[in-house]
Order: structure tokens, then C-alpha cells, then sequence
């Protein structure tokens, strides 16, 4: 059974701030469902993406002179 509105954590789960959605219950959640999951997203970007990609980019540290020269 629909409620009148949309619970509170399928629209936090989706990164929507707390204020009242004023469309049709099946509107809202139509519109929720293709929306991307903000929490989610930015927990993968900060613990894997950004991670690897950081170490993905780094610059080789040189050789000491030592080294090179033998």
C-alpha cells in the first residue's frame, strides 16, 4: 500500500535534502529511482577512485646519482 509521501530514507538515500516533496508519491519515486545515490557515489570516489587514481598519477621518484653513475 502507497503512503501519502515519500519516506524520508529513500529520499536521503538518493542525496535529497530534508524538505518536503510536494508531487504525487509515484512521481516522486519515478524520480528518485533515476537519480544517481549521492552517499554511495561519493564514498566510492573518496575510498577506491581518488585513491587510485592518485596513485596512478604519481611521479616517479628520481634515482640517486649514486645509482646512475655506477
Amino acid at each position: 500500500m502507497l503512503q501519502n509521501s515519500v519516506r524520508p530514507d529513500i529520499a536521503w538515500l538518493q542525496g535529497v535534502p530534508k524538505y518536503r516533496i510536494t508531487v504525487p508519491p509515484i512521481q516522486a519515486m519515478y524520480g528518485l529511482g533515476d537519480a544517481v545515490c549521492v552517499p554511495a557515489i561519493t564514498w566510492l570516489d573518496e575510498h577506491i577512485l581518488t585513491p587510485v587514481y592518485e596513485s596512478a598519477v604519481e611521479k616517479p621518484t628520481a634515482a640517486p646519482v649514486s645509482v646512475l653513475i655506477g
